[in-house]
């Protein structure tokens, strides 16, 4: 009889995970730490173990990184996840000098994605092993922003926490303001994977911002995603997260067209000539040396605006 019980104990721990939850830790050099337990165990090697998502903020810095519980890869690995309400998506993430930890190279968007989200899977695809996957709750984390909302202040997608006293974490509102900001990162990320290879395209990221050419902005109110360069920076078509801004030789200012202005989208050319973006049937956005697939990954990005 105890030896049925402890069995059914022990199936009901594989097969039910307990629910975890998000723990907020503040260090003394002043670094908060948000963390959560995978649902599931993974045999890693000798024993099984549990994944960590961590989301780190230290001096403004943010990393989110996933702690795989033993040696998952070397230097960069190929990370996969599934989100439920944006799908899956797959890219390579640096990992730590021992190869246990994988961060993420897009940890705003991917924080964002994670507050509008309830369950997050991921996976790894290990070097000399099978891929490790692992499942979180990722309900409620909200609650703890809210907490921090000094500490997450200077991020531009989250300016509305610091406005809102009694804004409801999971409100209807919230989530319909955080989705805008998300595909239109998505749709970037999509275009900076399609011209990985191409030199003429400059993306900004929260580690990593471009320094644009001062003459490239005319507001204050918008940010910049990835700029086209045609000529030394100071001549191309820059796309901040409102509008595109086309720079042309012999003007000093760029034509500003707002997304929702947009109303035509023609692509053109061909491997020749090159291939060029008509906008309203008055605008030309001409991207020389890229594939039909890169300038279509742009297309698509001003097509979903």
């Amino acid at each position: 009889m105890i030896k049925r019980t402890l069995l059914i104990v022990f199936l009901t721990n594989i097969c039910l995970p307990s629910e975890q939850v998000w723990e907020s830790k503040l260090r003394v050099d002043g670094k908060l730490i948000i963390s959560n337990l995978s649902l599931n165990e993974e045999r890693v090697f000798s024993s099984r173990v549990r994944g960590k998502l961590s989301i780190i903020l230290h001096n403004q810095n943010l990393s989110l990184a996933i702690n795989w519980g033993d040696f998952a890869n070397l230097s960069d690995a190929n990370v996969f996840y599934n989100i439920k309400e944006y799908g899956l998506f797959e890219e390579d993430w640096k990992l730590s000098n021992d190869g246990k930890v994988a961060y993420s190279p897009n940890p705003v968007l991917m924080l964002l994605e994670i507050l509008v989200s309830d369950t997050l899977i991921i996976g790894i695809r290990p070097k000399y092993n099978n891929e490790i996957r692992y499942t979180f709750n990722i309900s409620n984390l909200s609650k703890h922003l809210l907490k921090n909302r000094s500490k997450f202040s200077f991020i531009e997608d989250l300016e509305f926490y610091e406005k809102d006293d009694q804004l409801t974490p999971e409100s209807t509102n919230v989530k319909q303001n955080l989705n805008k900001h998300i595909l239109i990162k998505r749709d970037a990320r999509f275009v900076k994977y399609k011209t990985r290879h191409n030199d003429m395209f400059f993306f900004n990221s929260f580690s990593s911002p471009v320094n644009f050419e001062s003459n490239l902005l005319t507001s204050n109110n918008t940010s910049d995603l990835f700029y086209f360069n045609k000529w030394l920076r100071k001549k191309g078509v820059l796309f901040t997260d409102a509008d595109m801004r086309i720079f042309k030789f012999f003007k000093d200012s760029p034509t500003v067209i707002p997304y929702e202005d947009i109303h035509s989208l023609i692509l053109k050319g061909n491997n020749i000539t090159g291939y060029r973006i008509h906008l309203n049937n008055k605008h030309i956005a001409a991207f020389p040396k890229s594939t039909k697939d890169e300038v279509q990954s742009v297309f698509t990005f001003l097509k979903n605006r």
